[in-house]
């Protein structure tokens, strides 16, 4: 058994599954302020998040061949300039999406004008049962993002952040 190998077991040991691997992107949103905000309905301009594909994949250490699923953990929405969640947004839902493939729901938060007053962050309900594989290994995967609710009435900045977590085959390291 190699040193490499040796140490990976050891970490497994210590720290988890081997196999499992986080696999995080983030992007930043700007939704134009309407001064005295604007009627309800579908919040337009709010580009696709870029999954990065395969390329992506590799910069984090994983080879896209290796996987054998990979599943929504977490996606967080940050306000980092502008209007709080609350006053002007009702629901996102995110899709994941990619050539060939059909659009399939990852995350989505409805009821979001009921938060408390001065929400700037948030965990949205992840549909941890979607196996994001094909999309993440499939031509230009993105994460549309779908909202409701009024423009905000100023400039706001939102970070959003979507981990996922693949599961990478790791049985031709061990033998």
């Amino acid at each position: 058994m190699s040193r490499t190998t040796l140490a990976l077991l050891l970490a497994a040991t210590a720290c988890g599954r081997l196999d499992d691997v986080d696999f995080t992107r983030s992007a930043t949103l700007t939704i134009p302020g309407t001064p005295g905000g604007g009627p309800s309905g579908t919040i337009g301009g709010i580009a696709a998040i870029d999954l990065g594909g395969k390329e992506a994949l590799r910069a984090q250490g994983i080879d896209p061949g290796d996987i054998d699923s990979a599943h929504p953990r977490r996606l967080h929405l940050e306000v980092r300039d502008g209007a709080s969640l609350e006053t002007w947004l009702d629901d996102v839902v995110l899709r994941a999406r990619a050539v060939g493939l059909p659009d399939v729901v990852v995350a989505e938060k409805h009821g979001i004008r009921t938060l408390p007053a001065g929400t700037r962050a948030l965990d949205l309900d992840v549909h941890g049962d979607v196996d994001l594989k094909p999309y993440l290994t499939g031509e230009s995967p993105t994460l549309g993002v779908e909202a409701t609710g009024a423009p905000p009435t100023v400039d706001t900045t939102v970070d959003i952040t979507a981990t996922v977590r693949v599961d990478v085959n790791v049985s031709r390291l061990l033998f």
